[in-house]
């Protein structure tokens, strides 16, 4: 259809409604001024756009009845789907020439909702004003469509009477109106004098069966006993109609959700005739909205529940919309909360580069997930807090608005870094060195990760009457409590941790129990802490603490944290201590046991020096120093285990120089008498190798390698003894014990191939890799 007819028949249906210069009328005055009430504007106006003006049928805050129609906001709506909505007039190209924008009143604001005919045609607009930028919320922008419909409501139905007499006319009216709305005519007393098709479909009575009988039969039991219907006749008498929104009864017994307005019927426009009542059906509209607001309940008890907040940037204005939640995150005031730079200044200025700011949201730049730290406002706390944000782009892409949540998520990043604590404690433990590193890893764990003024470990003597604190932690500008101290000045505290169980003070000065301390810990300038005890055999030994210089409200989490790390740290001083004891006591033994071999070997010396084998006499004496040397090598590792090469290397070098000798092989730990049996076989062999191999002679070396050969279900260690470089060698015609020795190979497997070769000795051991693992 072409514009210009679609533009005269506009005209033409304005034109039937004969509204255009009529004088104001409270029906309508009262329609914009609860209009400007609920959008909360200074100005509100029914608007008819004619040809070449625009006139106002209401009015509040203008004060004119017409205006040129080149200024009007609502020749661009009737252009528009149903509602327009401008935030800033000053930011939308279609109006920042515009002279009501530009010069006074400097109009900003602007929202309208189409007065449309029947046929779809649009009329006007009922819209509102306002001279600063601003936004409506969902309910106002619904109350404005609404409002806008009961204009029409009302403009139709004057044409109706206008164009019908008393009788005919009416019901003529009735007859063709549309069959969405139900239109009922009573007389004074309420007797239905007129029911249209759309009360037929809509209640389900017949206009036979509903003529005559009281108005009130449709609606609910309640509001009958409650007198409904006679308010809603009186206050269309005196307001011009009466509105509601009530449940109503159809034939059928069902109950629906209606809107209605009830209007007087007058002859010549002052004799009273009856009532015209027009009724909607609005069961499915109540149903959504019913089901909207018990989601929106449940979505603000959630996100209360969870500390979770929403917010909203216009990007165009900068201006912020913000949950009650969000304020609550932050510790500021509602008002407060909507200026972006009053939260940018309460992250920590290390954290400040994750969060958004004006030019991150202008270009979209921010990131939309980041966790960052702030100081909350209203108690200085600091808080984790997590934020996602999406960007919302007009149709040319560019970002307009900002929405997001923020959480505070203090309480799961303490809980990792907890977490991720006791995992540092724990690889920090296992590489101590010490009693005294133990105690001082453990200090800086417990008194960083609970954000303590110090923490440290005291050790009790309650013989002395003194505790001491050799290792401890402080924070930057608190002392520690390094040194000896009198046990009296908390001998409370000490009959409180006397039972073995952990000890939590929020605040000092409240605890009665301990009011005799009190002294000293206002000396140490501590209020609040916890305190782990250490038993042995019944008695206090020692206790692992952490201070606070405030009151602080401990968690259960922070309580076994706290827990934790002592578990840890006193397994981790009682191995340490085993292994003080055990690493003397092992010294002790070896240095027994040395001195013994020492005395065996002098007394097998002076015993046999006058034997004339001097070969047998050197034998034994070489044994008996192989195995000193393997016991060295075993006690460097708590007689546990001797690595292979250790062994080679220690037993060689009793016999050869450096430059004689070539170990090669991967790491291979022996058990203890893998190891002692080790050293004697090559003990033996390099005996020999001095004597008539390849060690006689300075060009000669030997060659110790080994490797591991896996096969399916069996695993075996083949060392290689080589020599080269020394005389040719033979078979000697007599084997002794040396030679059972080599035979028996590897921890006496028996797997031993000797050959005498032109270049040297080559033997060939081999065993089953766990037997040279096992005890």
């Amino acid at each position: 259809m072409a514009q210009s007819d679609r533009e005269s028949r506009r005209l033409a249906a304005l034109a039937s409604y004969q509204i255009l210069d009529t004088p104001p009328e409270q029906v309508f005055d009262d329609v914009v001024q609860l209009a400007s009430e609920i959008c909360q504007t200074p100005i509100a106006v029914v608007n008819l756009i004619g040809a070449g003006r625009q006139f106002f049928k209401a009015e509040v805050g203008l004060g004119v009845r017409e205006t040129p129609l080149e200024t009007s906001f609502c020749a661009t709506a009737i252009l528009e789907d149903d509602f327009l909505v401008v935030p800033d007039a000053t930011q939308d190209p279609r109006f920042d020439c515009n002279p009501l924008v530009t010069s006074d009143p400097g109009l900003r604001f602007y929202a309208g909702a189409l007065l449309k005919t029947g046929a779809g045609l649009p009329i006007g607009t009922l819209c509102v004003l306002d001279t600063r930028p601003r936004e409506l919320s969902p309910l106002q922008r619904k109350t404005l469509k609404v409002l806008a419909t009961q204009v029409m409501a009302q403009l139709d139905l004057r044409l109706m009477l206008k164009m019908r007499d008393e009788t005919e006319a009416l019901h003529s009216a009735i007859v063709e109106s549309a069959t969405d709305y139900a239109i009922i005519a009573t007389d004074l007393r309420g007797s239905i004098t007129a029911w249209n098709i759309g009360a037929e479909r809509i209640l389900g009575w017949s206009e036979g069966e509903m003529l005559g009988q009281s108005a009130d039969r449709f609606f609910i039991p309640e509001d009958r006993l409650s007198g409904a219907i006679q308010r809603e006749m009186i206050d269309a008498v005196k307001r011009g109609r009466g509105a509601d929104e009530r449940w109503h009864l159809r034939k059928s017994g069902e109950r629906f959700w209606a809107s209605g307005e009830m209007m007087p019927l007058k002859k010549d426009g002052d004799q009273l005739l009856g009532y015209v009542k027009i009724l909607r059906d609005r069961t499915q509209e109540k149903h959504n909205a019913d089901m909207l607001e018990a989601s929106e309940a449940r979505l603000r008890a959630s996100q209360k529940a969870g500390q979770i907040g929403t917010f909203e940037v216009d990007l165009l204005t900068g201006a912020m919309t913000v949950t009650p939640e969000m304020c609550t995150v932050f510790g500021v005031e509602p008002d407060d909360c909507r200026d972006t730079t009053v939260l940018e200044t309460l992250v920590l200025p290390e954290d400040r580069h994750l969060q958004s700011n004006t030019a991150s949201r202008s270009d979209a730049s921010a990131p939309k997930d980041v966790e960052y730290r702030i100081l909350r406002h209203n108690d200085g706390t600091m808080r984790w807090i997590g934020r996602h944000a999406e960007f919302v782009l007009d149709e040319t892409g560019k970002p307009v608005r900002m929405i997001g949540t923020v959480q505070d998520i203090t309480q799961r990043k303490r809980a990792e870094r907890k977490v991720s604590a006791l995992l540092e404690l724990g690889d920090r433990l296992r590489e101590a060195s010490g009693i005294s590193d133990v105690i001082t890893i453990a200090s800086v764990v417990l008194g960083q990760t609970l954000y303590g003024a110090r923490a440290g470990y005291a050790l009790i003597d309650r013989a002395r009457g003194v505790f001491v604190v050799e290792h401890a932690w402080a924070a930057d500008g608190i002392a520690t409590l390094v040194g000896t101290h009198d046990l009296k000045r908390l001998d409370a505290t000490v009959q409180a941790l006397a039972g073995g169980s952990i000890l939590t003070i929020d605040d000092i000065e409240l605890v009665p129990a301990l009011a005799d301390d009190l002294p000293a810990y206002r000396a140490m300038g501590t209020r609040a802490q916890i305190m782990v005890p250490l038993l042995r055999r019944g008695e206090l030994t020692g206790v692992l603490f952490v201070h606070v210089c405030e009151p602080r409200e401990w968690t259960a989490p922070e309580t076994d944290f706290a827990r934790n790390v002592a578990d840890r740290t006193y397994a981790a001083i009682a191995k340490a201590q085993a292994e003080a004891e055990q690493s003397f006591l092992n010294q002790e033994l070896s240095h027994r046991l040395k001195n013994t071999l020492a005395m065996v070997q002098a007394i097998a010396s002076q015993t046999l020096k006058n034997v004339t084998e001097r070969d047998a006499v050197e034998a034994l004496t070489s044994r008996i120093l192989a195995l000193s040397t393997a016991h060295d090598i075993l006690l460097q590792a708590n007689w546990l285990s001797a690595r292979l090469d250790q062994v080679a290397h220690g037993v060689l070098a009793l016999h050869a120089h450096e430059d004689q000798i070539r170990i090669d092989g991967p790491p291979i730990e022996l058990s203890p008498r893998a190891g002692l049996s080790v050293s004697v076989l090559l003990n033996e062999l390099a005996t020999n190798a001095a004597k008539y191999g390849a060690l006689s002679q300075s060009g000669g070396a030997v060659t110790v390698c080994w490797r591991v050969e896996t096969s399916p279900g069996d695993t075996v260690l083949r060392l290689d003894w080589i020599e080269t470089g020394g005389p040719v060698v033979h078979e000697p015609e007599r084997k002794g014990f040396g030679s059972r020795l080599i035979r028996m190979g590897l921890v006496g497997t028996g797997k031993a191939a000797i050959a005498y070769a032109q270049t040297g000795l080559i033997a060939e051991f081999s065993a089953p890799l766990s037997s040279l693992q096992q005890d």
